[in-house]
């Protein structure tokens, strides 16, 4: 038996995960104020946004190119989709600016990590 999803749960939920987007609040603190478990709103932003074409991921990194190597002490921000904002030091290396990204990649929004 195959199980259909009601049309309003479904818009329900696609309010919800806009009002947490829109509020730019930690997923814990939306569901303990909404009172839901993570574990669904997890599972219900998972098959929405993966039901919708349109909120498929963009690629993670895309080729930057800094233009003037001898440039010292100046930084580059890279804002990332979540809103979390990675400050580096320009001659910072690859590595770097993955581990950077990497621990910027949490739900906080506006999150800063500078190197």
């Amino acid at each position: 038996m195959v199980r259909r999803r009601d049309p309003e749960v479904v818009q329900v939920w696609r309010e919800r995960l806009e009002q947490q987007r829109r509020e730019g609040v930690r997923v814990s603190e939306f569901c303990q104020r909404e009172k839901i478990s993570q574990a669904a709103f997890y599972r219900w932003r998972k098959r929405i946004l993966g039901a919708d074409p349109r909120q498929t991921p963009k690629p993670r990194f895309v080729p930057v190119k800094v233009s003037d190597s001898s440039v010292t002490g100046q930084r580059i921000e890279i804002e990332l989709p979540s809103g979390a904002v990675v400050k580096l030091p320009v001659e910072s290396t690859p590595e770097l600016v993955a581990a950077a990204v990497t621990a910027a990649g949490g739900e906080r929004l506006r999150e800063t990590v500078s190197c």
